[in-house]
């Protein structure tokens, strides 16, 4: 690859990370730069691009849990979403070539419907990033978004096998049965891998392993890197291994994303359709608000799924590439869905932030689709004889917890989002509940006897957006007991306590028994000093 194509590319990616938004949009804006200056595509660009879609296959399978994915709430969802704006989207199309637009003219009902199904798709690595900076990944507004995304990836996927027509040869039948065969070796492998770049070059093995068998056999590629990473997927190294992939995949989809560009002619008219198409993105998350509201789920916790939807996808592109490549569409198409992506990944923010507002804008019709039972991850939870209220049931929070019930009896309750550490502390014996400590949704749950000004909320989150997001919240429930946070920096400690926080500490992040201490420490200088003045 041509040196100054990596530097127009990280240029123009550094630009647009500054006012806030994904590198990815620079990188499509490189590849206008050097289409416009007639730079042309090279058989090796396309190969790292290619590359780049099948690591974003496999860690993607990596990442599935049948479970999560055939929830109510995800799948339903997921599946009308993208039947009803494939259908619209694909009809609006259709209605806009009959009267004459450009770029519609050359379509039938099919290429239409294809048209329609690559708008459908909402964006990962919007999503990701918002529910990063949010610290919402735990909670049940982002892990119904992220389900939802993960059910449009597979329907993608799926695309992908059937657009070739490859017909499978004969032995395909054994795919099935090796799969069953390489398992129990795969995940043995993976064990024996350590932490370093052996367990990188297994998830490169098992990657283009799975592509060439699959494409060997006379299956889409694609498919194979996907089942790799099914395979895997409930290893407890599956997350470690889709990190350190990540860099990879990520370095690849560049490529992609400057193909996209190269291969493109971007035209004021093209331009302007984009902005047409751009319209509809909002439209695509007030139906998810409201298929979500229908599903039980609360106003909130919809409209905050459904607002961080609202926008064009990654795999709208592939999904469109492949249809240029098979000749079923125009290239130009190509042009407004990366123009449309990149604006949708501007205004998304804006959709996000008000959340607040949009909730009392549409009170009205929402309520008309509330239904009247309880989604069981909204149900009220009852809490007696509590203290201690640890946010985050990690390492620290977990040893913050067992140091505070041996000093002061049952009365902590831990609080995680991950549903398999809550899983294993209550296997422990611990006293802790599904959630997110920084949802004010969860905190509407918790239905409390008592509030007295004795009480605690230690933060162990793993993320400090969601600590802070935690301090403010019992800022605004004015909450009469007092909030004690790690940080890793003590420049950090002054900004905490501005933002409301009565205690900070530091260094303490690979010592949950040392947060508790200093706690205690606390509680029994207090104490001390009460029993000194009752004592006088």
């Amino acid at each position: 690859m041509d040196p100054m194509w990596i530097l127009v590319a990280y240029t123009l990616g550094m630009v647009v990370r500054q006012v806030g938004l994904p590198p990815m949009i620079g990188f499509l804006a490189a590849g206008f730069v050097l289409g416009g200056f007639g730079v042309d595509s090279s058989l090796t660009l396309e190969r790292i691009a290619e590359a780049g879609v099948i690591l974003l296959l496999f860690t993607i399978g990596v990442k599935l849990d049948v479970r999560d994915l055939l929830r109510r709430e995800v799948f339903v969802t997921a599946s009308a979403h993208m039947m009803t704006t494939t259908l619209v989207m694909g009809g609006i199309a259709l209605l806009f070539g009959l009267i004459g637009v450009v770029v519609f003219v050359d379509l039938d009902w099919r290429t239409a419907l294809l048209v329609g199904f690559a708008l459908s798709f909402s964006s990962t690595v919007f999503a990701v990033k918002a529910l990063e900076d949010s610290g919402g990944a735990g909670a049940l507004y982002g892990r119904t978004a992220i389900g939802i995304l993960i059910i449009q990836d597979i329907f993608a996927v799926f695309f992908l096998v059937f657009a070739d027509g490859k017909v499978p040869e004969w032995y395909a039948i054994f795919i099935i049965p090796g799969i069953i065969v390489a398992r129990p070796i795969l995940m043995l492998l993976l064990t024996r891998s350590g932490h370093g770049e052996l367990l990188i070059l297994m998830g490169v093995l098992m990657t283009f392993g799975g592509y060439a068998s699959f494409d060997e056999v006379g299956l889409k590629g694609d498919l194979g890197a996907l089942a790799a990473g099914m395979l895997v997927a409930a290893h407890p190294k599956a997350n470690e291994l889709a990190r350190s992939l990540l860099s990879f995949k990520d370095l690849f989809l560049v490529g992609f994303f400057l193909t996209i560009g190269l291969d493109a002619d971007p035209t004021i008219a093209l331009a302007g359709l984009a902005f047409v198409v751009l319209i509809a993105a909002p439209i695509k998350g007030a139906l998810f608000v409201a298929l979500l509201t229908l599903l039980r789920l609360k106003r909130r916790t919809a409209m905050r799924s459904g607002l961080i939807l609202a926008n064009y996808s990654e795999f709208g592109l592939i999904v469109a590439s492949v249809g240029v490549k098979q000749e079923w569409i125009s290239s130009d198409w190509l042009v407004v869905l990366a123009i449309a992506l990149s604006l949708s990944f501007v205004t998304g923010p804006m959709l996000t932030r008000r959340c607040e507002q949009f909730l009392v804008m549409f009170e009205r019709p929402l309520g008309k689709l509330k239904r009247e039972e309880w989604h069981p991850d909204e149900s009220p939870i009852e809490l007696k004889d509590v203290r201690f209220f640890v946010a985050g049931m990690g390492r620290v929070g977990t040893g913050a917890y067992d140091a505070l019930r041996a000093r002061f009896g049952d009365i902590v309750v831990g609080v995680d989002f991950r549903p398999k550490q809550v899983q294993k502390s209550l296997a422990e014996g611990r006293r802790v509940i599904l959630g997110d400590a920084s949802d004010p949704d969860f905190i509407d749950r918790l239905k409390r006897l008592e509030q007295c000004e004795n009480e605690w909320i230690l933060l162990a989150l793993p993320k400090r957006e969601a600590n802070l997001n935690v301090i403010r919240l019992a800022k605004e429930m004015e909450f009469p007991g007092r909030v004690a946070a790690l940080v890793d920096f003590d420049d950090e400690k002054s900004f905490f306590h501005e933002e409301g926080a009565d205690v900070v500490f530091t260094g303490l992040r690979e010592a949950g028994h040392g947060f508790a201490d200093h706690i205690t420490e606390i509680i029994d200088e207090e104490e001390g000093a009460v029993s000194a003045q009752t004592s006088t």
